[in-house]
């Protein structure tokens, strides 16, 4: 019992790396805790100064790109591949995958659990709240809320702040994979 209980924590440390090895970005000036994780990560792509929380995943079946900046809070999800339910041979869905590519634009904030799903497209400074559900197109400087996310609030910022002033990327120390 002790000797397979070890073998799939062993599994699942050589995994993390594996995963996290395949990911597209600078770890130097990307904030991902192990507690993070990735499916196909080599789809993947993270660009400077993004923060993922804890518990976050990233499905990168169907290509993911997350801009510049932008922050997940614990526990979102972002799935780029979703089941077949079309199917009229299987019930309620067959063997085969849909990928549809997911964008995510720069100094976005993706709130607590929240969720985006296959095709979402997430312009610039665009701010999803906690438990939210994206699906379709979210534009720029604005904040969406619900199931399915709608426009609540407009942002009235703009990027021409370079992102690399950022003070929280350059102090934050401790669970970070680097």
């Amino acid at each position: 019992m002790l000797h397979r209980y070890l073998k799939k924590i062993i599994r699942s440390m050589l995994g993390l790396l594996g995963s996290r090895a395949k990911l597209k970005c600078d770890l130097s000036k990307c904030i991902i805790p192990s507690s993070a994780r990735f499916r196909d990560p080599s789809r993947i792509m993270i660009c400077a100064y993004v923060r993922i929380g804890q518990k976050c995943y990233i499905d990168g079946a169907g290509k993911v790109f997350i801009g510049s900046g932008t922050t997940f809070a614990e526990g979102v999800t972002v799935l780029s591949s979703n089941h077949n339910f079309k199917s009229p041979k299987l019930l309620p869905f067959d063997t085969l995958e849909n990928y549809k590519k997911v964008e995510i634009g720069d100094a976005c904030w993706l709130g607590h659990n929240s969720i985006v799903l296959p095709g979402t497209t997430i312009q610039d400074n665009v701010i999803l709240a906690a438990g939210s559900v994206a699906r379709g197109v979210l534009y720029e400087n604005g904040v969406y809320a619900g199931n399915p996310a709608i426009r609540v609030a407009e942002r009235e910022i703009s990027l021409s702040n370079e992102l690399e002033n950022y003070i929280q990327y350059k102090a934050i120390t401790g669970d970070i994979l680097r």
